[in-house]
């Protein structure tokens, strides 16, 4: 007696961030068809899309973080492992090189994805190597005519999936690839896009993605506002509560603890306090999540870290005393000739 043949799913993707739309997706596609596994394998170096937000080990980390409920979900980062672009048809030799011949491989696409195969790299050669499970998109799954819904007016992508098409579920187990088919799975209009916009403009994506990814994002400053951005909304919150003498320095080349110094003086100690509070609260507002704040009432000094910017509050004498306008302007010395503590 022939064992049954194993089957493993194929979830594909710069994973930037990785969310629930992903998730279900393949949760659903390993229910129904009766998966033994599902790898998701991020992509390194993406060829048809710019170069994505967070690191590479980020991507993968939120992707661990994303599947560690679901044993049936792995984590596969061999596209990290491989020098040049990240082609799919790389990945499914490389599989199948793994897996054996007897293995059948899964990719799973969305329907645009799949409405951009003729783009990809040795796209004819994808179904040598593995099975096509076309997930339909939410609002088209109850389509007429599905077909036309996934291939368009491309012939030679409906010439595919006339060749292709199976409505024989069997043959996932009986063969190891070659097979196209579309899978119904729940409606979720999810998108890392918006996700990453979310992010950064200070709202919160919480139930679009799992909670331990949403902290991983919060706690690594991911999709945030880049230096000068943070650095002019520091600055409209110091103006705001009338703080006086506001300096910026760009101190990139100079120190690797920062890129910009922004530095503002209050009237008194109170002031201090106050000015210092107010840029605490509205990073907060703005999805930026301070690393640190140091000072006491009595120093005449608040420090707000905030990664890529480091904002000084000082009461004037304080400020004379220290003189971090002379130390890190223009006659600074570079990062090769000093690293000075810029948070004391």
């Amino acid at each position: 007696m022939i064992d049954p043949q194993r089957m493993v799913g194929i979830v594909g993707g710069t994973f930037d961030p990785i969310h629930y739309g992903h998730l279900r997706m393949a949760l659903e596609v390993a229910n129904q068809h009766t998966l033994d596994e599902v790898r998701f394998i991020p992509s390194a170096k993406p060829p048809h899309r710019s170069e994505p937000d967070a690191t590479d080990l980020q991507r993968l980390n939120m992707v661990e973080l994303a599947i560690m409920s679901e044993e049936r979900f792995v984590l596969d980062d061999r596209e990290y492992r491989r020098e040049g672009d990240s082609f799919m048809v790389d990945t499914l030799e490389s599989l199948r090189d793994e897996l054996g011949e007897n293995v059948s491989l899964i990719l799973i696409l969305g329907s645009d994805a799949f409405l951009g195969l003729p783009n990809w790299h040795q796209w004819k050669k994808l179904l040598t190597l593995a099975h096509i499970a076309v997930v339909l998109r939410p609002d088209r799954s109850n389509a007429l005519n599905v077909e036309n819904d996934i291939t368009g007016e491309d012939l030679v992508l409906k010439k595919l999936y006339d060749s292709h098409h199976s409505d024989d579920l069997n043959d996932l187990k009986k063969n190891p690839c070659g097979s196209i088919f579309t899978v119904e799975t729940t409606a979720l209009e999810i998108s890392a896009s918006n996700i990453r916009k979310m992010v950064a403009a200070g709202e919160s994506p919480q139930f679009l993605l799992p909670e331990t990814v949403l902290n991983f994002i919060y706690e690594h400053n991911l999709y945030l506002m880049n230096s000068e951005e943070i650095r002019d909304v520091v600055v409209e919150a110091l103006e705001d509560l009338k703080g006086s003498e506001i300096k910026i320095l760009d101190v990139r080349g100079k120190t690797s603890v920062t890129d910009i110094l922004v530095i503002a003086s209050g009237n008194s100690s109170r002031q201090v306090k106050a000015l210092a509070n107010h840029v605490n609260e509205v990073v907060k507002k703005r999805g930026i999540k301070p690393l640190s704040m140091e000072g006491s009432q009595d120093s005449g000094w608040t420090l707000i870290d905030l990664g890529d910017v480091v904002v000084h509050v000082m009461q004037p004498e304080t400020r004379d005393f220290y003189n971090l306008e002379k130390l890190w302007g223009d006659d600074a010395p570079t990062d090769d000739d000093s690293e000075a503590d810029l948070t004391r």
